[in-house]
């Protein structure tokens, strides 16, 4: 475990009922046991940080150590490492490191608009982060600096070597340790706080004050532990709420009350070396130490202790945390000895990884959710199925798989989970279906077949029970079952059903991918490629359905009944809503920018809540509005709604998400695109007056046409999946999706011109927003392009003309005696055709042709090659091809090459590796380059 509890919530009345959750014997008193968890659950819904899932962020491969943290007015964040200055923009890092600041900084804090400033081993710094620059000073800063503070115009410095104040508007430093201030207990300072109209200053040996009024320092007595020689403080923390000053000491934590004087020890930091202090949103006290991360609860009196697992990737990279920070989105970094960790803040949802609600670091990419009535949680999908009575207590949860031996199941894949009519839980999976028995915990399997013994359940995708308390089951290559209930749980497990419908009586398909019963009672089935059928059960008559919609596809790959009737099916680019009764039908488009598969539907109240794979959608059922929202990076395979607490639940890969409705209601957060950097040919480019950051336009010489350009908005939480977009003016002719956890757009090989670079996110309609980020840059033509140059060209070739019509008028005039006639002069300069071809370099290429042909899955397929095949001289080949074709060999073949691949790839029945190797090519890059340079784009873009 990664974290240790020692008082938790709830815990006495958790206790009380995870028995009877577990057997499912409570169901009378079910309501009220609902009702307490769902107050439970709301109390700290979303809210709160969780400490255990930390998404760890390596600055570089030599600066691992982090000691601060600070974050500009743009809101880019600034990182105080081990070995200098960084900045990071949610992507990537950037070195801001000079000769002399490539050093430890202690301490790190925004001075104004324009300029940070921190505190090092070789003194203090002033970085200009608008520009990107070291300010110059001649102010002979104290080196060894541990802490700095601003207070109205004067910079307070602690260092090993004295507290020190600096005026920053004259430039002035004065020492404030000396034999004249007795009230400092050491002159190793270390922490320096305000609290009300006094500075607060922690020592190697002991805590003063200053008396700004007075300009007097007072020592503060605090308890001794007379295990220790000194009174050695790390960090102090101001806390208005409680009125008081965290004291973070070598050894304990101790908690001051500035107005009394009164001071109390936590004891459970006794011996612990407390190295950065904090308080979050909830104003639980963060303490960072040589031990790992401690929360503490005074509401409550708990204490959560984080350290690291080398097992989970998830957890805090680092026992020793030397700096907290919150930034304006609340989430919460931590620096340590090892890289930064990082608590992402979620206002609206609540992120649950697998790990926390199993205790174990196994995986599943969840396709089905569920609720039973008793209030369990039911997660299947690729391996097994996971039974949790909360999603808070690990310790609760079973873990259904095969071949388990005490709790197994028929098969990992898990396709559907449902609650009879009479409490009974049922499992559709790759292994045919299963009952859950309760007070056992084990699941009772049934195989099911035909009257004919020709199709069985093997592979079952769906069920419900019917009006007559008849299961309906979905399976593949076994087409529908109908059983009776009661007589197959009485069974031994092997059970021929009543009812089978198959391919041979009017399915279209024995591919079955959903059953949904109407409110009529009729069935209607999706089956994979093969469209929607209704069945209706008075006769059992089997009718094909046809989706006439607004787009090529007819390929449905989901179906939902709502509350009020009406069926939704999904398709690639939206979805139809239809009314079974008449069979009408309404298209609604869900993204006009891209086509997205949909994975899952779930319905709450007005809306249905639709997640693709480009996002996650509400729409309003009855004006039919779609919103797209931003939501958590993932493909949310699975949703459930849960009625009793008012909680939607999306599954992906190893965890869920849950948030409420009222999600809708949030206002969006709109963080404004910059570019964080730009690379010219490789190397990071410079104006040299203002950073990259702040810039709307650049100039650029025509040898600097590579560029990367490096964007972001700054918004650091998972609040926000935001979809960027980007669009070059005069080379893109559509907008482009930028890859998801990147954000770096190329561009190589520009011709000299006008560009404008436009990044944008995708809005609430699935549209790139109306008002983008925009930079603007010209590529200068080289001067041989240029208009003047043009001009030289024209007046020398006019030049050179009236030359030779001078020459040669003299030398006529010289021969004959008299000037040549203006027809001769022009016989005189017309060269003579060239000769016809001979016919038998047709036959010549012919065999080139046919040799290139035969051989283009041959790397080695050369000139030289191209001779011993041929019988002809290497010579011979290039003149005649280059004579031809205008082109040297090798890039003949080249040519055939990629002409033969263009053909493979537009057949859709290669991957791009397998027509890369199929026409002799072994690099993807190079493959890639090729292709681009004789069509104008990659290989993926020519089959897309």
């Amino acid at each position: 475990m990664n974290f240790v509890i020692f008082q938790i919530k709830f815990a006495s009345l958790i206790k009380k009922f995870e028995i009877a959750y577990n057997f499912g014997i409570m169901k009378k008193h079910k309501q009220i046991m609902m009702l307490i968890f769902a107050l439970a659950g709301l109390c700290g819904y979303g809210q709160k940080a969780d400490y255990r899932i930390f998404d760890n962020i390596a600055v570089s491969a030599e600066a691992l150590g982090v000691n601060c943290f600070t974050q500009d007015y743009s809101g880019l964040l600034w990182i105080g490492s081990h070995k200098g200055l960084y900045s990071y923009d949610g992507f990537s890092a950037q070195p801001h490191i000079s000769e002399e600041t490539n050093t430890r900084i202690y301490c790190l804090l925004v001075l104004d608009e324009n300029r940070l400033c921190f505190g090092t081993d070789n003194g203090v710094f002033f970085y200009n982060y608008k520009s990107d620059s070291y300010e110059k000073s001649s102010t002979a800063f104290p080196v060894d600096v541990r802490t700095v503070l601003i207070c109205d115009s004067s910079l307070w410095i602690g260092s090993l070597n004295g507290l020190f104040r600096y005026n920053i508007h004259s430039g002035k430093i004065e020492k404030q340790y000396t034999r004249k201030n007795p009230g400092i207990p050491h002159k190793t300072i270390y922490s320096i706080i305000k609290y009300g109209d006094s500075l607060y200053i922690g020592t190697y040996n002991g805590l003063c004050r200053y008396l700004s009024k007075t300009d007097t320092f007072e020592r503060i007595e605090l308890p001794r532990d007379f295990g220790r020689s000194n009174q050695f403080i790390n960090c102090l923390l101001e806390d208005t709420l409680r009125q008081c000053i965290w004291i973070g000491m070598e050894g304990a934590l101790l908690k001051y009350f500035p107005t009394t004087g009164r001071t109390e020890s936590l004891s459970f930091f006794r011996n612990n070396s407390v190295k950065s202090l904090s308080l979050d949103r909830d104003k639980n006290l963060l303490a960072g130490t040589d031990n790992g991360l401690y929360i503490y609860s005074e509401q409550d009196g708990s204490v959560q202790h984080i350290v690291h697992d080398s097992r989970n990737d998830k957890s805090l990279a680092n026992n020793i945390v030397w700096g907290i920070f919150f930034d304006r989105e609340q989430n919460i970094w931590l620096g340590t000895d090892y890289n930064i960790s990082l608590v992402r803040q979620n206002k609206a949802f609540r992120v649950i990884p697998i790990s926390q609600i199993t205790g174990i670091g196994d995986g599943n990419r969840f396709h089905v959710l569920f609720r039973d009535s008793c209030g369990n949680f039911w997660m299947g999908g690729t391996n097994g199925l996971i039974f949790a009575p909360s999603l808070d207590n690990p310790a609760l949860s079973i873990w259904y798989r095969m071949g388990d031996a005490k709790f197994s199941i028929a098969h990992n894949r898990i396709r559907d989970i449902y609650e009879d009519k009479t409490g009974n839980l049922w499992v559709a999976s790759d292994g045919s279906i299963s009952k859950y028995n309760y007070k056992e915990k084990q699941f009772i399997r049934y195989s099911l077949v035909d009257s004919t013994h020709t199709y069985n359940s093997n592979w079952a995708y769906y069920l419900f029970e019917d009006d007559m308390n008849r299961l309906w089951i979905a399976t593949c290559l076994g087409g529908i079952f109908v059983v009776d209930k009661q007589k197959l749980m009485q069974s031994q497990g092997y059970y021929v059903a009543e009812k089978n419908f198959n391919t041979q009586n009017g399915l279209p398909g024995s591919f079955v991918n959903q059953i949904i019963p109407d409110k009529a009672g009729n069935v209607w089935g999706l089956f994979y490629k093969n469209g929607i059928v209704k069945i209706d059960v008075k006769n059992n008559k089997i009718n094909k359905i046809y989706i006439d919609h607004e787009t090529d596809n007819n390929h449905p790959n989901y179906l939902l009944f709502d509350h009020s009737g009406f069926m939704w099916i999904g398709f690639s680019d939206g979805l139809v809503r239809m009314n079974p009764n008449d069979e009408k039908t309404e298209f609604i488009r869900l993204n006009t920018f891209e086509d997205s598969e949909i994975l899952s539907m779930t319905e709450e109240g007005r809306h249905l809540w639709i997640a693709t794979t480009g996002g996650v959608w509400a729409l309003d059922k009855q004006t039919l509005e779609a919103r797209r929202l931003n939501m958590p990076n993932q493909l949310f395979s699975a949703g459930f709604y849960d009625k009793t607490t008012q909680t939607i639940y999306l599954g992906a890969s190893d965890l869920l998400v849950s948030f409420p409705p009222s999600l809708l209601n949030e206002p969006e957060t709109n963080f404004p695109i910059m570019l964080t950097a730009l690379y010219v040919n490789g190397e990071p480019y410079h104006s040299g007056n203002l950073s990259i950051r702040y810039m709307c336009d650049a100039k650029l010489t025509h040898k600097q046409s590579n560029l990367s350009f490096e964007f972001s908005n700054l918004q650091y939480s998972s609040e926000q999946g935001n979809k960027f977009v980007y669009r070059m003016e005069g080379f893109d002719k559509q907008w482009k999706i930028q890859k998801l956890q990147t954000n770096r757009i190329s561009y190589p090989n520009l011709e000299p011109g006008k560009y404008r670079l436009l990044i944008g996110k995708l809005d609430s309609s699935g549209n790139p927003d109306k008002n983008p980020f925009v930079f603007s840059f010209v590529i200068s033509s080289p001067w041989y392009y240029s208009l003047t140059a043009k001009c030289v060209y024209i007046i020398l070739v006019m030049a050179f003309i009236l030359w030779i019509i001078i020459f040669l008028r003299i030398r006529n005039k010289g021969q004959n005696g008299s000037l040549l006639s203006p027809n001769q002069l022009e016989n005189s300069i017309v060269s003579k055709p060239a000769e016809p071809n001979n016919p038998l370099t047709d036959k010549l290429l012919s065999e080139i042709n046919r040799i290139i042909e035969d051989h283009i899955s041959d790397p080695d397929l050369n000139v030289n090659a191209l001779s011993c095949l041929s019988g002809v001289g290497s010579k011979q080949i290039y003149r005649k091809t280059k004579q031809l074709t205008g082109m040297s060999p090798v890039e003949y073949i080249r040519s055939l090459r990629m002409k033969k691949a263009a053909a493979l790839l537009s057949e859709n029945k290669f991957t791009v590796s397998e027509v890369m190797y199929k026409i002799g090519f072994s690099s993807p890059s190079y493959f890639a380059k090729c292709f681009q340079a004789e069509f104008g784009k990659l290989p993926k873009e020519y089959t897309g």
